[in-house]
């Protein structure tokens, strides 16, 4: 896995982070609101 990590990679790199952030993104906005509601998060 140290391959994904090369510059030459960075690219590749980018691209896999950006797709995990857009597929987590979701369950944060979940966990986010949840806080909100309980009062454990404040705005």
């Amino acid at each position: 896995m140290d391959h994904l990590h090369l510059e030459e990679n960075a690219k590749l790199h980018y691209k896999i982070y950006r797709k995990r952030f857009a597929d987590f993104l979701p369950l944060y906005t979940r966990i986010i609101e949840e806080g909100v509601e309980e009062g454990v998060f404040r705005t």
